[in-house]
This record gives structure tokens, C-alpha cells and sequence, in this order.
């Protein structure tokens, strides 16, 4: 039996279209895996706090805001104070505070699908915007500072950047 009909046995799709979308798929994320490998940052220590504080510089960039690199420890602060806060108004349980890896890749899964409806939601075909970002910091070179890839922003450096084409990403309608 070809690879071709072993996968078109496992997909109940048109094959053609749905394999080249997911080849596609599987790209993208090859290719932020190879920025994470590149840089070694698959290998760094798990914290959550670092975790939390990057998806909040994102959001604050998402609303229009930035956040200075000598401030950042200041998220981490943030955070932790809020789910002190959290915790003293019995909103959440001390022990609610997740440690187990199977719940925390859930978790990570699950902004993972938010994010990729978001962008569906304001017509933009995720796919591409993965790989269009999945360019950009490939293009980076930098170190890694307290636990975060931090881009060399010489001239030099900017020189070989790659700047994300996210208006070749746009998409109107999806037939899945």
C-alpha cells in the first residue's frame, strides 16, 4: 500500500485538499519549532510565570500598548499578585494552582485553539499567519535574557529581518 492510500484510508476528507492544507500546517509549526531548537529554548526550565507574562505582553500588544524590557519582571509581579488576590477571595483554591503537565499542555492547547479562531474571526487564514510569523523569527538572531529570546536590534542584525506579510494572510470564508 502507497503513503498516499495508508493516509486516505485515515482521512474521511478529500484527501488532496486536506492533506496539502495540513502538510501546510505541519510546516508552520516545524518552523517555530526550529526558532524554539535554533535557540535552544525547548530545553529552558518550565515556569508558568514566564509563560503568563509573555501572553500578557502579548495581549497589552494585541490593545495598542508595549511593554518596556526593563518592566517586564513587573507582569510576573502582577500576575502573582493577582492570584493572591485570586485566592484570598476564594474565587480560586491554593491547590487549583495546576502543576500536572497533562493539565498545563490542556491548557496551552486551549489558547492555542482561541488564538486560532480569534484570527479567524477578524479573516485572517491562521495557517498563513503561522508561517508569515514563523518566517519573521526565524530571521531573528538574538539570546536568550531571563528566560525570554531577546532580538539583537543592531543594524546589522535588522538588516537580515524578515518583516511578516500579513496582508497576503487575509481570508473571507472557510469550507472545512
Amino acid at each position: 500500500m502507497s503513503n498516499y492510500e495508508e493516509k486516505r484510508e485515515l482521512e474521511p476528507y478529500e484527501y488532496d485538499e486536506v492533506y496539502e492544507y495540513k502538510k501546510e500546517f505541519h510546516n508552520s509549526i516545524k518552523e517555530i519549532e526550529r526558532f524554539a531548537v535554533d535557540r535552544n529554548i525547548h530545553n529552558m526550565r518550565y515556569s508558568a510565570f514566564d509563560y503568563i507574562a509573555n501572553i500578557q505582553e502579548e495581549l497589552i500588544e494585541l490593545l495598542g500598548g508595549d511593554v518596556k524590557k526593563e518592566d517586564r519582571d513587573k507582569l510576573k509581579t502582577a500576575y502573582g499578585n493577582f492570584l493572591r488576590e485570586l485566592v484570598d477571595e476564594n474565587v480560586i483554591e491554593p491547590e487549583m494552582v495546576v502543576r500536572h503537565d497533562d493539565i498545563r499542555a490542556d491548557a496551552i492547547a486551549d489558547i492555542i485553539v482561541f488564538s486560532i479562531t480569534e484570527l479567524m474571526k477578524i479573516k485572517y487564514d491562521p495557517e498563513k499567519v503561522l508561517l508569515e510569523v514563523a518566517k519573521e523569527i526565524n530571521s531573528r538572531v538574538g539570546t536568550i535574557v531571563n528566560g525570554k529570546f531577546e532580538k539583537d536590534l543592531s543594524e546589522e542584525a535588522r538588516a537580515n529581518w524578515y518583516k511578516a506579510k500579513f496582508g497576503e494572510c487575509r481570508r473571507l470564508k472557510w469550507d472545512v
